[in-house]
């Protein structure tokens, strides 16, 4: 990815894209060092951890990480708002209605 997109990629989220894109990657070594961790507590001491707590464990990272990586930038680029007001915009158009102009899109 070049510079030039990798900044327009970030643009209205009052990061640095390097920062961004280094987040984004914290997945999967979390995911690995979960794996890593269960199976040497599986191998050298027998401790298996219950299905519920793994399950929990898993959630609670990515619904972290998905706060803090989509969430909140969507938010800052009044992404929902968009949305609800491209969903009205449709409706009216179903029922038939005279639909409003949409708003402009702001990515930044």
């Amino acid at each position: 990815m070049d510079p030039a997109s990798l900044g327009r990629a970030c643009e209205g989220t009052g990061e640095d894209p390097p920062l961004r894109y280094r987040k984004l990657i914290l997945q999967g070594p979390l995911i690995l060092a979960e794996r890593w961790t269960l199976r040497f507590l599986r191998s050298n001491f027998g401790i298996q951890l219950p299905t519920l707590a793994r399950i929990a464990y898993t959630l609670t990272i990515l619904l972290f990480l998905g706060h803090y990586l989509f969430f909140v930038p969507a938010e800052r680029m009044g992404l929902c708002q968009n949305f609800a007001a491209a969903m009205r915009h449709f409706f009216a158009a179903l029922a038939g209605l005279k639909p409003q102009p949409l708003p402009a899109v702001h990515w930044g």
